[in-house]
């Protein structure tokens, strides 16, 4: 409370600023701890958001559903590439699932890639024929055949298991140390660019 004294100037009494005094302290009282508390949480809470804001936050990147790779920024989908997209669909419509789970976990894939031969007809070719294939006693004949990118078992397993898949009466063997194999197919086998054109599209390259 304050007052005019004789010279016009306001002049506040000792006893009103106790009261004010006393008055801060009992609303301070009643707040309670917990409003401390919530007002130090919401000061946490924006010191940590203007750090992030200043140091940034890095998004946890994808990884390949097949190769097992980093999906490059700005893809959307669980693939990598469109190769990959199409190598998974493949064995998961012949299948052959459990190939991801054979795979050892410190292990990628290589990146499928449909199509890495422009004319698969030339595997069917008389030349190529000549060079790559030799027939059986009996009926049937063998293409040798190497394949790269085979680092595993599951590698080779899989492999196996898509030209069973293909044709129940074909056997392919392959040394996974080399990558060197063989490929024995019967009499009303489908064509070997069959074959090779399937297991380039799960990334494994097939020359002779």
């Amino acid at each position: 409370r304050s007052e005019e004294d004789g010279t016009g100037q306001r002049t506040t009494h000792p006893e009103a600023v106790q009261r004010d005094e006393e008055a801060v302290s009992e609303d301070r009282g009643k707040a309670g701890p917990l409003q401390g508390i919530s007002l130090r949480n919401e000061g946490m809470h924006m010191m940590v958001s203007v750090m992030s804001v200043e140091h940034g936050s890095t998004p946890e990147r994808k990884s390949c559903k097949h190769c097992h790779t980093i999906v490059p920024e700005g893809l959307r989908g669980e693939f990598c590439c469109h190769g990959c997209e199409q190598a998974y669909e493949l064995i998961q419509g012949l299948e052959l699932s459990r190939f991801y789970q054979m795979i050892p976990d410190d292990q990628s894939l290589p990146k499928a890639t449909p199509a890495l031969m422009k004319d698969y007809a030339l595997f069917d070719s008389e030349a190529m024929r000549k060079t790559m294939v030799s027939p059986l006693q009996g009926e049937g004949s063998e293409a040798h055949l190497y394949l790269s990118n085979i680092t595993c078992y599951a590698c080779v397993w899989v492999c196996e298991q898509l030209t069973s898949k293909l044709d129940p009466e074909a056997r392919l063997h392959i040394n996974m140390a080399t990558g060197e194999a063989s490929l024995k197919l019967g009499k009303a086998s489908p064509p070997l660019s069959e074959f090779v054109r399937h297991y380039e599209s799960l990334g494994f390259g097939v020359s002779p």
